[in-house]
């Protein structure tokens, strides 16, 4: 539930700085997600040697305040204008390979085969 947030985070900011500002809002993002990178882990074993359940309580803390912090922001800021919103595009799914052919599935032999 916590890994997506800074993706969902970052479309929100997209949509809501100026042209030419994307790239401060994305190091800025990231200077935030360093900083709770760092102090995370530092709050949830302080919690974990507290109480009894710990990280389930700072688990849930967090994700409470990030939701209230949501709500906040949607009555204190504007929807974005409609010239802004385009239309969905689906877009083709693109085949990548996972697995590595050998020499010996493609009917050659190993010392005969280059890079």
């Amino acid at each position: 539930m916590i890994v997506p947030t800074y993706s969902v985070v970052m479309a929100h900011v997209n949509d809501a700085v100026g042209e030419g500002e994307f790239v401060a809002a994305s190091g800025g993002l990231l200077i935030v997600q360093g900083a709770g990178a760092v102090a995370g882990p530092i709050v949830a074993g302080l919690a974990m040697s507290v109480l009894q359940r710990g990280l389930s309580h700072t688990l849930i803390a967090a994700q409470i305040l990030m939701a209230a912090f949501g709500v906040y922001q949607l009555t204190r800021r504007a929807a974005p204008p409609a010239t802004h919103k385009g239309t969905f595009v689906v877009e083709p799914p693109i085949p990548v390979a996972t697995t590595l052919e050998s020499a010996h599935s493609r009917g050659g032999s190993p010392s005969k085969t280059r890079l």
